[in-house]
């Protein structure tokens, strides 16, 4: 049901008033967000932030704007359970919860990592509006799945973090993947310190994989295609020991650049999900790489890719 602007819903009133709250105790940036201003934009103290903030801004300045009011996981764990409640269903509900907030004119705080603190930063209505549109409060959680998460993870704060992955997904709760889903939370052990990003990893493949693909031969295919990174990359390693990287690069050899410990991560992953899910694991070795689908890792050219760039990669 779409939200009547100037009668809302209780619904829409609860979730807005829950926003309203969240941002006006306060926006923590973190070092990376710091570094990028200042790299990006030249701005290294507060009062630069304030400055930048005050409309109008150019196309540039929409730009940091939407980054400093990003939505984060954080943020997102505590607003998902008034999300959930609320229902909203539609491109309009969230449109007019934006048109809701911005009229309240609503001013926050922002916290830098060493302590420092600009108070009484407005937020720029198009901050607002964006901030909304990417909570994704319509998206509609399959209730199968919603349902076996409470029943299934015993953690409250670890079913709400699960619900958020689930929201920022970008597939559809089609059969296929809503079984698989569901298959994952009854099977899987989740008393790991890394369960809820094993479940991230598991949410990102069935994002690449097709509707009616088979589940357990997309795990076999994953791996394949990680142990084939590892071989290639133990080749650019042994080349490079024969050859000058500049000598590669006119010769347009190609050149894997990958972090090792997370493709072996990835493979560990694999194998948890296939030994919980199905009872066996794919026994892929680097000398059975080439049946393997093909990584294409590129070749680097000399002409638009400089050689810093390229050992900086591979370093």
């Amino acid at each position: 049901m779409t939200s009547d602007f100037n009668k809302p819903n209780k619904r829409t009133m609860a979730i807005a008033n829950e926003i309203a709250n969240l941002l006006e105790n306060g926006i923590h940036l973190s070092a990376d967000t710091v570094h990028y201003l200042e790299s990006t934009y030249g701005i290294s103290r507060p009062e630069e932030i304030f400055k930048a903030l005050t409309l109008p801004f150019d196309t540039e300045m929409e730009s940091l704007c939407e980054m400093i009011f990003f939505p984060d996981e954080a943020q997102q764990i505590i607003l998902e359970p008034v999300i959930e409640e609320s229902r909203l269903e539609t491109c309009e509900d969230a449109s007019s919860l934006a048109a809701i907030l911005a009229q309240r004119a609503i001013e926050t705080v922002l916290y830098f990592p060493k302590g420092e603190l600009l108070a009484d930063v407005p937020i720029p209505e198009p901050a607002l509006y964006q901030f909304i549109n990417r909570l994704r409060i319509y998206r509609r959680i399959d209730p199968r799945i919603t349902e076996k998460v409470n029943e299934c993870i015993s953690s409250s704060n670890t079913a709400t973090a699960i619900k958020v992955v689930l929201r920022n997904t970008m597939f559809d709760f089609e059969e296929h993947r809503v079984s698989a889903i569901c298959s994952f939370l009854t099977q899987v052990e989740q008393n790991n310190r890394d369960y809820l990003n094993l479940f991230v990893f598991f949410c990102n493949l069935l994002d690449t994989m097709n509707p009616d693909e088979n589940l357990h031969l997309a795990l076999v295919k994953a791996k394949r295609r990680y142990v084939e990174m590892i071989r290639q990359s133990e080749k650019t390693e042994k080349d490079l020991k024969k050859q000058a990287m500049e000598v590669m690069i006119m010769n347009r050899t190609p050149v894997a650049a990958v972090n090792i410990e997370e493709v072996y991560k990835n493979i560990s992953y694999i194998d948890r999900i296939a030994m919980s899910l199905f009872g066996k694991v794919e026994t892929t070795t680097l000398e059975h790489a080439q049946q393997a689908p093909e990584v294409q890792f590129g070749v680097f050219k000399k002409d638009n890719q400089g050689i810093a760039k390229v050992i900086k990669i591979l370093s």
